[in-house]
């Protein structure tokens, strides 16, 4: 197989950018990605992997091999789905922007079994926030 046309590969060197890039923001310039763009950037490197590993399986030169390594690759592809699914159901944040002391900051609301906090952080456009908490309710 070629490396230059491996999708496993390349999404495995997105998702080390994606983690070099979020840990550069956060450690040294204070800010933060935004949660919208955290997780389309997961499920993107998810699904690249997901589709790089069934690349992998379909360039196996052995038949048999490959048949078993397909059936094998379905239901943890299924299980993965799954996980992913359930993760993100329950580590969900959501974000609005509102104005807060004539500034305006980004609300993040963790939603939990009898009710909601909200934490206020800067403002900084539409891809990164400030880190720093300004208020919570």
């Amino acid at each position: 197989m070629n490396l230059k046309k491996s999708i496993l590969l390349w999404s495995m060197g997105f998702g080390a950018l994606f983690l070099a890039v979020s840990f550069v923001l956060e450690q040294f310039c204070g800010l933060m990605l935004r949660i919208w763009l955290r997780e389309s950037l997961t499920i993107l490197i998810a699904a690249g992997i997901a589709a790089g590993v069934l690349q992998a399986v379909l360039h196996i030169p052995n038949k048999t091999a490959k048949i078993i390594c397909g059936l094998l690759w379905i239901p943890a592809a299924a299980a993965s789905c799954i996980f992913g699914y359930v993760l993100f159901a329950f580590s969900h944040l959501e974000e609005t922007t509102r104005d807060y002391e004539g500034q305006l900051c980004i609300v993040e609301t963790e939603d939990y079994y009898e009710g909601y906090d909200d934490r206020y952080y800067e403002y900084h456009g539409w891809f990164v926030r400030g880190t720093k908490l300004l208020y919570e309710e």
